[in-house]
């Protein structure tokens, strides 16, 4: 056996490390067969150089990634439990015959384990096919006889230097993928801050750091020792102070946020941000409201007697990378970012991109359109108003985005877009506003939303950090970007409104039933009420009328009730095919009912949509119904 080790610890590079302790654990398995369906299995805990560990094995692989493999994780149980233990190890991890140490299949590799980080995970440790059988390699099976043993080699690394904390920080944003050009750093530092007298300071409300570059952009950190919101709580964010008055710039970034012993570098409570950070003029900083309990500051790890504020002293910092900007895959990045916030319950069917390059600003009329375009399967066109004046007399830009297809159509389109003005050669040098926190519905009677006074003219030849203006010689570039959302029964009788009743009636054998049809009495908002629809026909057309009655006012109410309500007909199949109008009353029993003699053309009822060949009536059926709120009484 320690030949076996002897040999594998050989291949161990330790590079400048100092080896504090090492050891071993194998995880026998005498009954593969009971094993092998399960999902996963744990070892027994066991401990290695004063610290308790456990393995995780799935034997048919973990998700897609770890198809036809063993998947085999090792877990630190005291990161858990304590948030300052950090842990530089190198580790192997291994299965081998269960007689014979020469047929052993092995991996390497270097880990820092902290509360952020507490397990090693090889999704794809050894590939199942060779487990039962010999090949070149191995003499014997790694499985035989329904045994195999499972270990891992542990050594932990003293953690005294500066490198070693680096490093730790650089792995929790998991800068792995630097050849691919998205996650390409194009500058990175470790900024830190000391804090002397923290007893003095720890009763203000906000402290901020010295300002500091990194990559040309100056940065600085903001320190509420008594939090934001919460006063059990230390809040800590990062501020960039470039974008706080620039139109245009945009970086992107992510950051580890960290407060540590001013002796000890081993002893740290981090929080990384590890996802794609945006800022610009509208987001200028991200961090925590709750990044440490106040408590943690002064409470001694057990195992180090140190606490993170020593001698009255302590280290504030932030590790930044900031990455390549000059693709259009990051900038698509930022925009869908903006469009998926406050979106959760709705789902995205489809998205777009359209670009209108202009080429000579100055030649543009007041008003103009771009070419008609295909987006998320819809006609559309941007409306671009060059010298919007507001009441002051400044002149702005404003942008809109139509739709061609429902002017003349039942169709309705639920959507939420970003408009936006950028420089044609560079994609982080742009300018939009995220008008739209929740999507809104394209119809016959709306067919246009945008940004009205998006951006003051002044500002748009108007160098930014990066020396780069929205309009370069006359050029720039008017960008929407769309998503399309399923139109669902919840989007088709949306409503802020609570206590607004929503109804439907279908309506089968169309053909055959007479000019005049009224609905089943249903009971809504405590009144019964029904639908009556009336065919009337004149010279040249035919319409239906469509009203809504209250049945108890006419001899059952003295009180006026202030109704407002929607009249729909729909599809049968979908939401998004229907006519609406929108009514508000006052039902008493001299006004006993509401609506429109002419609610719809009978010929539209069976118009066929531009984009889908879908009419109101399907198969002789079509659904009538509506929302029901009563905002008073009297």
């Amino acid at each position: 056996m320690d030949s076996f080790f002897k040999k594998k610890v050989k291949c161990t590079k330790d590079g400048n490390n100092e080896v504090f302790r090492n050891g071993y654990y194998e995880w026998e398995i005498k009954n593969w067969d009971k094993i092998e369906n399960e999902f996963y299995v744990f070892s027994p805990k066991f401990n290695i150089c004063g610290y308790s560990w456990e393995l995780k094995l799935y034997p048919k692989g973990k998700g897609d990634e770890g198809k036809n493999h063993l998947s085999l994780y090792l877990y630190n149980n005291d990161v858990d439990k304590d948030l300052y233990p950090h842990i530089y190890t190198n580790v192997i991890l291994y299965i081998r015959n269960f007689n014979d140490y020469t047929n052993c299949e092995t991996i390497n590799s270097s880990k820092y384990f902290n509360h952020n980080e507490n397990s090693l995970n090889h999704t794809k440790f050894i590939n199942k096919s060779i487990l039962f059988t010999k090949n070149e390699k191995f003499s014997k099976p790694l499985v035989e006889n329904n045994k195999t043993i499972i270990g891992v080699y542990i050594r932990v690394y003293k953690y005294t230097r500066e490198e070693h904390f680096i490093n730790e920080l650089k792995s929790l944003l998991s800068n792995d993928n630097r050849s691919n050009k998205s996650e390409e750093i194009i500058g990175e530092k470790n900024f830190e801050w000391e804090i002397e007298d923290w007893n003095i300071h720890k009763n203000e409300s906000l402290l901020e750091s010295p300002v500091f570059k990194v990559q040309n952009y100056n940065w600085k950190l903001n320190l509420y020792p008594n939090g934001m919101d919460d006063k059990n709580f230390v809040s800590l964010f990062l501020n960039n102070i470039d974008v706080e008055n620039d139109n245009s710039l945009h970086i992107c970034a992510k950051c580890v946020l960290y407060i540590r012993n001013i002796n000890k570098y081993s002893f740290f409570h981090g929080e990384p941000i590890k996802f794609f950070t945006y800022f610009n003029k509208n987001f200028d900083k991200i961090g925590f409201s709750q990044f440490i309990k106040k408590y943690n500051l002064y409470a001694e790890f057990e195992k180090s007697s140190k606490a993170l504020v020593e001698d009255d002293k302590v280290i504030i910092g932030a590790y930044i990378c900031i990455y390549n900007y000059d693709n259009q895959e990051r900038y698509t990045n930022e925009l869908n970012k903006l469009l998926v916030l406050n979106n959760e319950d709705f789902h995205i069917r489809n998205n777009s991109n359209y670009e209108w390059k202009i080429d000579n600003w100055d030649s543009l009329q007041h008003e103009e359109f771009s070419p008609e375009f295909k987006a998320i399967d819809y006609n559309w066109k941007i409306k671009l108003i060059k010298d919007d004046k507001d009441e002051n007399g400044k002149e702005y830009v404003s942008i809109y985005l139509n739709n061609e297809d429902v002017i003349n159509d039942n169709i309705h389109i639920c959507t939420k877009f970003i408009l936006t003005i950028r420089n044609c050669e560079d994609y982080s040098c742009f300018n939009t506003r995220n008008f739209l926190q929740f999507p809104c519905f394209y119809d016959k009677n709306h067919n246009t939303f945008g940004a009205k006074n998006l951006i003051e003219t002044k500002y748009l030849t108007e160098k930014n950090k990066n020396s780069k203006s929205l309009v370069e010689n006359g050029k720039t570039i008017i960008n929407a970007y769309i998503h399309g959302y399923n139109y669902e029964r919840e989007k088709y009788k949306d409503t802020d409104c609570e206590k607004a009743y929503y109804f439907e009636w279908e309506i089968k054998n169309w053909e055959f039933i007479s000019n005049y049809i009224e609905s089943p009495e249903f009971l809504a908002c405590n009144y019964i009420w029904k639908i009556e629809l009336n065919l009337l026909e004149y010279e040249k057309e035919a319409s239906y009328s469509a009203f809504l009655k209250n049945v108890d006012v006419e001899d059952k109410c003295d009180k006026d009730i202030n109704v407002n309500f929607v009249l729909s007909l729909r599809n049968i199949h979908d939401y998004s095919i229907f006519e609406a109008k929108a009514f508000n009353y006052i039902f008493n029993k001299n006004n006993n009912k509401c609506g429109l003699t002419k609610f719809i053309e009978k010929k539209d009822l069976y118009k066929k949509s531009k984009t889908s060949d879908t009419t109101l009536i399907e198969n002789d059926i079509f659904i009538i119904g509506g929302l029901i709120y009563i905002s008073e009484s009297k």
